[in-house]
């Protein structure tokens, strides 16, 4: 059985764990059960992002993502600046490793093809 591709992304706003799910689709987040955030302009955020390739760009397809929640106020939601940063930011991280890294691209696609056919 083929196993996801997944590790830590360094990126320019801190590290996040990936989970390539499909050749096409990302999950980027920070697990808060072990205190992981990302800083954006002096702000630490948990962060959950599916990022999906589209038109050959990596981009959310949801307007909420990345999801974000403040870890020093949790009734504070982050602002559209913030939710933009983390989005291009993460894209382009993820964007320049994947290029660095193709086999994650056929790893992931395989695994979508493999289960697809079981």
């Amino acid at each position: 059985m083929i196993e996801s591709p997944r590790g830590i992304l360094e990126t320019p706003l801190g590290p996040v764990h990936f989970t390539m799910t499909e050749a096409t689709h990302v999950y980027l987040h920070t697990e808060s059960r072990n205190d992981e955030v990302i800083t954006i302009r002096g702000i630490p955020y948990h962060v959950s992002y599916h990022c999906h390739l589209v038109d050959g760009q990596w981009a959310a397809k949801d307007y909420n993502n990345p999801y974000l929640s403040r870890k020093d106020c949790f009734n504070k939601e982050a602002s559209l600046p913030a939710r933009n940063t983390a989005r291009e930011a993460l894209a382009k991280a993820w964007a320049d490793y994947l290029a660095a890294h193709p086999g994650l691209g056929v790893r992931a696609h395989a695994l979508h093809t493999d289960s697809a056919a079981s």
